[in-house]
């Protein structure tokens, strides 16, 4: 998020595997299992793009970006917060309709650090409000994300 906010847009990451701490590189060793960040940085590749968007928060961590074609995509990590209900709240504009939401979850739930790719739920609950989208993020593990785009009217 920082990167792009600074106008990159190409990344490396390096090492594509890490034996030292494992499921931290992209892949496990034997290059047939994405880990979470291969996973995480596979998808923002894939949605993360046009204008970056300035998120505000206090206690949560979100990234945001509106495509050209006005679609706006935000993730929010769940970081070492309990359960917790999280409001996008989006100013003077509304949502003119929501059109995915996706819940990353650890591929172990009771044990969010062993080195396993995440799970990806798809159309997960979310209250849209006009204005404001409200969704729960760790409510199943330490750490989620949810992913949520929508177009604004």
């Amino acid at each position: 998020y920082e990167h792009a906010m600074a106008g990159a847009d190409e990344a490396a990451f390096w090492s594509p595997t890490n034996n030292s701490i494992p499921g931290l590189g992209l892949f496990n060793y034997g290059l047939t299992q994405p880990m979470p960040t291969g996973q995480i940085f596979g998808d923002l590749a894939m949605d993360f793009q046009g204008e970056v968007l300035e998120v505000k928060d206090g206690s949560m961590r979100a990234a945001a970006a509106r495509n050209k074609d006005g679609v706006v995509v935000v993730y929010v990590t769940g970081m070492d917060q309990p359960a917790t209900t999280v409001t996008l709240q989006l100013g003077d504009v509304k949502i003119d309709r929501v059109i995915s939401s996706e819940l990353w979850e650890p591929g172990d739930i009771n044990n969010p650090e062993k080195p396993l790719s995440m799970v990806k739920t798809e159309n997960p609950a979310f209250i849209n409000m006009g204005k404001r989208i409200s969704f729960n993020v760790n409510e199943n593990s330490g750490f989620s994300i949810y992913k949520i785009k929508f177009s604004l009217k």
